[in-house]
């Protein structure tokens, strides 16, 4: 009697292999957290929001993907602190990225573009307009709606524009061939205008603020 195909194929003891992982296939481990001196907890990072619009997981993918970027960007993380760079300085750059990336998208920009990088960093950009913001305040803090800014000073300015060039660099966008038609921005902190007051002026001042408080004091005694 002719046995089953079935039957004969329990017989042998077939090796079992576990499928190879495909070379295309790359790990989506975009986790990471930077500790803070002097701070119990550690700020927690996970890359695959930026590929979101805005940085955002709620909200859409960006297109075109940034699944490569960000894939870089966490490699060069992994470096920067295998080499001990100060991890608050890690965190201030990758703070000045995710700010320029969110508004290139609420412009509706490609944050890796001409476009995108000269309406923020260009001479009509973003950062200029802050720096305008700061040296032209507003007279009371009363007038500034909630959530306002209050404008950057030129040095903070000059500061997240290098930032944000180099991990543009990090992300294989080359933004060197723009500069010498940018107007730099001045790394000097502004003196303050603020005149300190006279001998005279002060001991004036003390005076007149020791009657305001014991005003009520001393005509009880009269």
């Amino acid at each position: 009697m002719a046995k089953s195909r079935l039957a004969a194929s329990r017989n042998k003891n077939k090796r079992i292999t576990q499928p190879k992982v495909k070379d295309n296939v790359t790990a989506l481990g975009l986790n990471f957290e930077l500790h803070q001196r002097g701070v119990a907890f550690s700020n927690k990072y996970n890359l695959r929001d930026w590929c979101h619009e805005s940085c955002d997981p709620q909200r859409p993918l960006a297109k075109p993907s940034r699944l490569k970027k960000m894939q870089k960007l966490k490699k060069w993380v992994d470096q920067e602190k295998t080499n001990q760079t100060s991890e608050s300085s890690i965190r201030a750059r990758l703070s000045a990225l995710k700010q320029y990336i969110i508004f290139c998208d609420v412009k509706q920009l490609d944050p890796f573009s001409q476009v995108g990088y000269l309406a923020y960093a260009g001479n009509a950009g973003e950062l200029w307009r802050l720096v305008r913001a700061a040296n032209e305040p507003k007279s009371y803090s009363f007038q500034y709606h909630d959530g306002e800014e209050a404008g950057l000073l030129e040095s903070s300015a000059s500061l997240k524009k290098i930032y944000i060039d180099l991990m543009l660099s990090v992300l294989d966008f080359d933004v060197s061939e723009w500069q010498a038609t940018m107007k730099t921005f001045s790394s000097k902190n502004v003196d303050s205008s603020i005149i300190p007051y006279e001998v005279s002026e002060w001991y004036a001042l003390v005076k007149r603020t020791q009657l305001f408080f014991f005003f009520g004091n001393s005509t009880d005694r009269v």
